[in-house]
């Protein structure tokens, strides 16, 4: 055992040879360092969501979600197809929440909307964009909604979606999967 451990600690052509053995993983290593200093900060920030605010809202261009809205509500929203040059897929969580709006123009192109989006405001229309695929948790509860059509393609509605609201008439689907607990209660 002893000679062993002498062995391995003593510099000989054996030694030598796994030096050598070693060299290219090093080398590989060198240029895996070198091409992502290289890279740099382009990589990382092309991950990173960019959120900017442009008009009355703020929105994550990475994601294509409108995160915010800053206008005083009531009235009318119209909510643009893009913002700075990128689509706006998605209505954040609590966007338009107790925001009083009493009509929203919602772009195609449009495919989801968030968790509480319209909670309690005042629509009583709406007009779904062709593009929409889910309508989160207690969306558009507690408004005036008297009719809705939903678009065909749609496939997901959650909780309490349409809770509360004045339906007289409902269009859906066959697209429909999903359609949440008491989704349509209290119309």
């Amino acid at each position: 055992m002893k000679a062993l451990f002498m062995r391995k600690m003593l510099p000989g052509r054996q030694s030598r040879r796994n030096n050598w053995r070693i060299l290219p993983c090093l080398l590989v290593f060198v240029a895996c360092i070198f091409s992502l200093s290289l890279c740099g900060n382009r990589c990382l920030k092309a991950q990173e969501s960019e959120v900017i605010s442009e008009g009355e809202f703020v929105f994550d261009s990475l994601n294509g979600m409108i995160k915010e809205y800053l206008g005083e509500g009531g009235g009318e929203v119209v909510i643009p197809a893009e913002i700075k040059g990128s689509p706006v897929l998605a209505i954040g969580d609590e966007v338009f929440k107790d925001k009083h709006i009493q009509a929203v123009s919602l772009p195609e192109g449009l495919q989801h909307i968030g968790n509480d989006a319209f909670l309690r405001d005042e629509l009583t229309h709406l007009e779904l964009p062709s593009t929409l695929i889910s309508i989160g948790d207690y969306a558009f509860q507690y408004n005036k909604l008297e009719t809705l059509r939903l678009p065909e393609g749609m496939e997901t509605i959650g909780d309490h979606a349409f809770m509360g609201n004045q339906l007289l008439s409902l269009e859906v689907p066959a697209s429909i999967q999903r359609i949440g607990n008491d989704a349509f209660r209290g119309n």
